[in-house]
């Protein structure tokens, strides 16, 4: 599995991170596509991976800052966002250096 190579990363107005992979994919997939985003995020170190019916997530730290790395397989979706609201201002931080490494 790859990025889509056309606005594969996005930043919402409520400042989520937004993925989108080539390739649709399912849960069984989330293990590939897991180092397709964190091999981006320099320093970042994982606290905790969650696995559900239809959703993981990982906790993860960066910069001394929380954030969740969620993926839903029932409708494609996988994002970042920022665990608490102080770690919010770091999500565009960390947008930018996911669009750097593409």
């Amino acid at each position: 599995m790859q990025l889509a190579s056309t606005q594969a990363i996005t930043l919402s107005e409520d400042n989520i991170i937004q993925f989108r992979f080539a390739k649709m994919w399912g849960q069984e997939d989330i293990k590939q596509l897991l180092p397709l985003v964190l091999d981006k995020i320099a320093d970042h170190q994982i606290l905790e991976h969650v696995i559900g019916a239809d959703r993981e997530y990982l906790r993860f730290s960066y910069r001394g800052l929380y954030f969740m790395l969620q993926f839903e397989s029932y409708s494609n979706a996988c994002w970042i966002e920022a665990e608490d609201q102080f770690s919010q201002p770091g999500i565009s931080t960390l947008y930018r250096q996911l669009l750097d490494s593409i």
